[in-house]
């Protein structure tokens, strides 16, 4: 039987999440991150001895040792972060492998928009980036839910359009 760790959070960041994932899959190059809820919102850094440097939010805290990342149903993705923190892996020689769940909610820039507006608004301390607004949407009753699975038929993605 092969072992499994849980890392979990209780400080509201800054526990040292992506450090301590990063430990683990260095002694575990095999191992599968799974972020099984939250969103494109962390802010998971991991140094490496060699100076290398990245804040993980959309690939698992273990990229740099080759492992790769799977996203739950109850996590929250933006894709255009997601090509712009692959971009940056690119640069630093990191082929980053991701997986998900087939019902990950999809933030759209709609969700950004109306998040920071809100923001502006109630000064509550959102980060701003649709999180809330995203699983807020696709937990309602209303018609716009967006998923990963929906992205790969451009024609339901056009439709689910408000």
């Amino acid at each position: 039987m092969k072992k499994s760790f849980v890392v979990i959070g209780l400080g509201f960041g800054d526990e040292g999440k992506g450090l301590t994932t990063d430990y683990l899959c260095l002694h575990h190059p095999d191992a599968l991150v799974v972020r099984f809820s939250g969103g494109h919102n962390a802010g998971h850094t991991v140094a490496l001895p060699d100076g290398q440097r990245h804040v993980f939010s959309s690939f698992g805290s273990g990229t740099f040792r080759g492992n790769a990342s799977y996203w739950s149903s109850y996590c929250t993705l933006y894709p255009s972060a997601l090509l712009v923190e692959y971009a940056a892996l690119k640069k630093l020689n990191i082929s980053p492998r991701l997986f998900l769940d087939a019902r990950t909610m999809i933030t759209t820039p709609y969700d950004l928009a109306y998040n920071q507006a809100v923001e502006m608004i109630n000064k509550h301390g959102s980060c701003g980036v649709g999180v809330g607004p995203t699983i807020e949407r696709n937990e309602s009753l209303i018609p716009y839910k967006f998923y990963a699975q929906d992205m790969l038929y451009p024609q339901v993605a056009k439709n689910r359009r408000p």
